[in-house]
């Protein structure tokens, strides 16, 4: 049996939304902001990640980090949100971070930041998996 801390941020009495709200809330924001400043998001998709559809890929980014937090934080499919969200992360990291072709400090801030972002991967399969515990799937 988890911690009951653990169990808290799965569960839906008041700790769990406010837990996942604070897990979720830079992806929401940045959703909303990338929505609220889409031209800008799309030459940032086109010019730094040199994305190929640029527009198609900030759609499917805005849908996935705001339909995603906001079933994290109602508390609906969690596990579903939670291994999407996980799933987002791991493939952002690795397209926005890319340390192994750096050199010198611009590598090391990377890296931590790289590292920083797979410490949310394993927050979002914990979490998924805590849900799918308590529901018995």
């Amino acid at each position: 049996m988890p911690p009951n801390f653990l169990v808290a941020l799965a569960g839906p009495d008041f700790w769990g939304p406010v837990l996942r709200t604070i897990l979720v809330g830079g992806y929401l924001w940045s959703g909303i902001a990338k929505a609220m400043h889409f031209e800008g998001a799309t030459r940032e998709f086109a010019f730094k990640y040199k994305f190929r559809f640029p527009r198609t890929m900030l759609v499917i980014n805005i849908l996935v980090v705001t339909i995603g937090s906001v079933m994290m934080i109602a508390g609906w499919a969690i596990w579903l949100s939670a291994g999407t969200l996980g799933v987002f992360t791991l493939i952002a990291t690795i397209i926005g971070y890319p340390f192994w072709t750096l050199t010198g400090r611009a590598r090391m801030e990377q890296l931590f930041t790289f590292l920083e972002h797979v410490s949310l991967v394993g927050a979002f399969l914990l979490l998924a998996w805590l849900d799918l515990q308590g529901r018995g799937f």
